[in-house]
């Protein structure tokens, strides 16, 4: 697995919903030349209940974006009350590059 740039990041920002792999509705570039930013965890990386651009990965990536910071819009592999060994089976399922 070789990914540009991984941040592991976690955050108490408002309790999301089951697993999801990006933020649709992201106010960030979708250029494939971006800074790739991967967000893993559970409900907290997803912030169970909130719409997808409120998940604390989308606003921090829009955030950079602000800053003129390159950044595509994250890839999130989360899902509320994973372990680290479902973690760990997501990321495998991911395929990441």
């Amino acid at each position: 697995m070789r990914v540009a740039a991984v941040l592991f990041l976690r955050c108490a920002v408002s309790p999301i919903a089951d697993c999801a792999r990006s933020g649709d509705d992201a106010p960030v570039s979708t250029n494939a030349k971006g800074r790739r930013f991967l967000a893993l965890g559970d409900s907290y990386t997803i912030g169970e209940g909130v719409a997808a651009r409120e998940r604390w990965p989308v606003q921090l990536a829009a955030l950079l974006a602000a800053e003129g910071i390159n950044v595509r819009a994250p890839q999130i592999i989360a899902a509320t009350g994973w372990t680290t060994a479902e973690l760990a089976m997501g990321i495998e399922d991911a395929n990441l590059e």
